[in-house]
């Protein structure tokens, strides 16, 4: 997940970020530890908020504003190269 490398190129604390979508500054340390994922919600916010795609940040495509293609998508679940 690349919430880390958005909030640094942004100048942004845990803490800062935290108050910025709403959540507690553990939820953006777990995330950025890869102990846990956003929900929906949390990844929702923290894309309108970085102005980025959520599959960007979740590290499925290296463009900012790309999305990913359901033929990709469909060859992650057949693969199950999900992200843990």
């Amino acid at each position: 997940i690349r919430i880390r490398e958005m909030r640094k190129e942004m100048c942004l604390t845990q803490q800062k970020l935290a108050e910025e979508i709403g959540v507690k500054r553990s939820n953006v340390a777990s995330w950025e530890a890869g102990t846990r994922v956003p929900n929906a919600n949390q990844l929702k916010s923290l894309s309108e908020y970085f102005n980025v795609t959520s599959d960007y940040l979740l590290g499925f495509v290296n463009n900012k504003y790309e999305k990913m293609r359901t033929d990709t998508l469909l060859e992650y679940r057949k693969n199950k190269k999900w992200i843990k």
